[in-house]
């Protein structure tokens, strides 16, 4: 009879820590349906580029066209620049830039 007990006991508490569990799962789906979506840059630390240009130089032998950053310089993904015309004008010459460190994310 003890032994009948004591199952019914694991049994039962078994049951209640999984209704407890569904009901947290439960009340977090409801509480993300009340969340109005995150529209802010999901890309945290990192700012869209003002104004963007090609720059063209050749690297150890490659030829590489890099999107920068016209004010500084800087190298940014070459998304930015999709919309232009592949022109050397910033930056003219093959010079590899100073700030070139022989990798480019796309």
């Amino acid at each position: 009879m003890s032994k009948l007990i004591y199952l019914s006991s694991i049994v039962f508490f078994i049951t209640a820590c999984a209704s407890s569990v569904a009901q947290e799962e439960n009340s977090s789906e409801v509480e993300n349906k009340n969340t109005p979506p995150d529209t802010t840059n999901q890309q945290k630390n990192t700012t869209l580029p003002n104004a963007v240009a090609w720059d063209y130089f050749v690297h150890s032998g490659a030829k590489i066209w890099a999107c920068r950053e016209i004010e500084f310089g800087k190298f940014v993904l070459n998304k930015f620049c999709r919309d232009k015309g592949k022109n050397d004008l910033q930056w003219p010459g093959d010079v590899v830039p100073s700030n070139f460190r022989g990798q480019l994310i796309d």
